[in-house]
């Protein structure tokens, strides 16, 4: 049966919201895990001051190692991991870049939360709609 104009334009928006919604997320947490590893392989000389402890190193390798896990996770259960690699990301951003990086984390977690991935489940809930009513 062929597809209306509108499902097709519903089909392309679901497209493009869910594409964006989970780039922001992926993205944030891979740009964050790059950087603590490469921040974490510094070996301080004896001008320099060590950025990241012992102890901050080991938090920082655990906290991506959720990330990673994480990340592979949501992909099979779809939905139910998206808060938890959001709060891993917060903390990874608190770790590697302080206070700037957490609410960098925070305002790209409002925005895809509570805007983006809403209009996801919005045309997503349309285009459902949508087909059943193409159907008849």
């Amino acid at each position: 049966m062929a597809k209306s104009e509108r499902q097709k334009s519903l089909k392309r928006k679901v497209t493009i919201y869910g594409i964006l919604s989970y780039t922001i997320l992926i993205a944030l947490v891979l740009t964050y895990i790059i950087s603590a590893i490469v921040l974490a392989k510094q070996t301080p000389s004896a001008e320099s001051i060590q950025i990241f402890t012992d102890e901050v190193k080991m938090a920082v390798i655990a906290t991506s190692s959720t990330a990673v896990i994480g990340i592979i996770l949501s992909f099979f259960l779809k939905e139910g991991m998206r808060t938890f690699i959001w709060i891993v990301c917060v903390i990874l951003g608190s770790l590697v870049y302080k206070e700037t990086g957490m609410y960098i984390a925070l305002s790209c977690w409002f925005v895809d939360d509570y805007i983006i991935h809403k209009l996801f489940k919005y045309y997503a809930n349309k285009l459902s709609i949508r087909k059943e009513i193409d159907l008849d």
